[in-house]
């Protein structure tokens, strides 16, 4: 299941290189915050496709801005795993 493209407001292209294998692209897709009508709550979903299983996983906040913040943590300590692997735009420093 892919984050539905309506929902897409940032996505970043990252290069994921080890030693045994060939370089892959991964792909982070982050979706914009939304209201739950039954909860005070919001929400933000995020995928990363090429590392892993590509789940779609919606992450939480008491409010718009930090759904956000806690989905772009999400999102770093989730690369975090493959420090030294990653690359964007050629560079060790993928931006998270």
């Amino acid at each position: 299941m892919n984050l539905a493209a309506d929902r897409v407001i940032a996505e970043r292209r990252l290069t994921f290189k080890d030693q045994s294998s060939n370089p892959k692209d991964v792909r982070v897709v982050l979706g914009g915050p939304t209201h739950s009508t039954d909860k005070e709550e919001y929400s933000c979903d995020v995928q990363i496709v090429g590392l892993g299983d590509a789940k779609v996983r919606r992450i939480f906040g008491v409010d718009s801005m930090q759904a956000l913040q806690l989905a772009l943590k999400f999102i770093s300590e989730m690369l975090n795993r493959y420090r030294g692997s990653l690359t964007w735009l050629g560079n060790d420093d993928i931006g998270f």
